[in-house]
């Protein structure tokens, strides 16, 4: 009875298959059950669409702002260690260890100085 539940099909689709392939002829309350439980379906499936959709959205602007964030932070690293290097005569390494650049950004920014 799996068929009743997939909600691809139409109440027409679904009393055509009762019909056909268990040789159920559904009466009115039947057929208004069967409208009741596509249009339940349809409910649920939209509800379901919409949360995946905002919770997509969710984590994308989350990884967005994530990303951003660090390419502001890089950019200040670089701008701190410049200047360090600058006015203290640091070396790029000196700078980097001297303002904590934490390990996972040491390659990017020392590229970059």
């Amino acid at each position: 009875m799996r068929l009743i539940f997939l909600s691809e099909l139409t109440e027409k689709e679904l009393t055509r298959k009762l019909q056909d392939e268990f040789g159920m002829q559904p009466n009115d309350e039947t057929r208004k059950e069967l409208t009741n439980m596509c249009n339940l379906s349809l409910g649920l499936t939209e509800r379901a669409e919409a949360r995946g959709e905002a919770r997509g959205e969710a984590r994308g602007e989350a990884r967005g702002e994530a990303r951003g964030e660090a390419r502001g932070t890089e950019k200040t690293w670089v701008t701190s260690a410049r200047n360090l290097m600058k006015n203290l005569k640091l070396t790029a390494q000196q700078a980097v260890d001297a303002i904590a650049v934490p390990e996972a950004y040491r390659a990017k920014v020392l590229e970059q100085l």
